[in-house]
C-alpha cells in the first residue's frame, strides 16, 4: 500500500476533483512516503519494528516465569503481538481494554489461570505502557515548571525603556510675550512691551523659538525694535 501511494498511481489519485483541495498537504506527504519506502529505509523500519514488538512479547514470558506459569516464549510472541493488534483495531489511547482483553483470554487459552493471566497482564502493561505514561508526565510537569521561568526570562529581555522623544524632553510652550509682542507695530505696543521687544535679541528669540517649536518671524522683530528706537529718540 505503502509503495502504491508512493507510485504514479498516488500522484494521478492527488488530480482527483476530490482530493484536490488538499493536494499541497498530501503532496508532501507523498514525497516523504516516497523517501520511506525506500527498499534501504524500509527494511531498518520492519527490522526495527519487529524488535520492538518482540521485546513487549520477551517481557510478557518474563513476567510468566516470574509468576510460576508454564507458558513458552513461541507462544508469548504470538499472544503480544496479537493483542497488540486487538487494541489497536479499538483505536483508543495506548489499546487500553482491548489489549487487556484480549491478553487474558488468549493467556487463559494457553493455560494460565484467569487470575494469573489477569496479574501478567497488569505488569505487562506496566512495564511495557504505563512506565513510559509515567516518565512523559514527569517531562511534562518539569517543562510547565521551566514555562514561567523562561517567560518572564523572554519578557524581561524583550522590554527596554523606550527613549524618551525630544517633544516630551521638550514640551512645546506658547510663544514668549516678546516674541508675540515684537509683530504688534510701535504704535500700539506698550513701554514695557517696546523695552522687552528691545532687550531681546532676535538670535535669543530664534533660539528660543526653535526648542519650543514655535515659528518667530526675524525680520518683523528687527523692524520693530526699529521702530521702537526711532519714537524713543522722537
Amino acid at each position: 500500500a505503502g509503495w502504491l501511494a508512493a507510485s504514479r498511481f498516488g500522484s494521478a489519485l492527488l488530480e482527483l476533483p476530490v482530493v484536490r483541495r488538499w493536494g499541497e498537504p498530501l503532496g508532501q506527504s507523498q514525497e516523504g512516503l516516497r523517501r520511506l519506502m525506500r527498499p534501504r529505509m524500509l527494511a531498518m523500519a520492519v527490522g526495527l519494528g519487529f524488535l520492538a514488538w518482540a521485546a513487549e512479547g520477551l517481557a510478557l514470558w518474563i513476567i510468566i516465569v516470574g509468576i510460576g506459569g508454564q507458558v513458552g516464549l513461541a507462544a508469548a510472541l504470538p499472544i503480544s503481538a496479537a493483542a497488540a493488534l486487538a487494541g489497536a483495531i479499538t483505536a483508543l489511547p495506548g489499546g487500553l481494554v482491548g489489549f487487556e482483553g484480549s491478553m487474558v483470554a488468549l493467556l487463559q487459552q494457553a493455560g494460565l489461570t484467569a487470575s494469573a493471566a489477569s496479574l501478567a497482564t497488569l505488569l505487562t502493561r506496566l512495564a511495557t505502557l504505563w512506565l513510559a505514561v509515567l516518565i512523559g508526565l514527569g517531562a511534562w510537569v518539569g517543562l510547565l515548571r521551566s514555562a514561567p521561568a523562561d517567560a518572564a526570562a523572554t519578557t524581561s529581555s524583550a522590554t527596554h525603556p523606550s527613549a524618551t522623544p525630544a517633544s516630551a524632553m521638550h514640551p512645546s510652550t506658547e510663544p514668549s510675550s516678546a516674541t508675540t509682542v515684537s509683530a504688534m507695530p510701535s504704535s500700539e505696543m506698550p513701554s514695557s512691551a517696546t523695552a522687552a521687544a528691545v532687550e531681546v535679541s532676535p538670535d535669543a528669540r530664534a533660539a528660543d523659538a526653535a526648542e519650543s517649536g514655535a515659528p518667530v518671524e526675524v525680520s518683523s522683530s528687527i523692524r520693530c525694535r526699529r521702530d521702537a528706537e526711532a519714537g524713543g529718540r522722537r
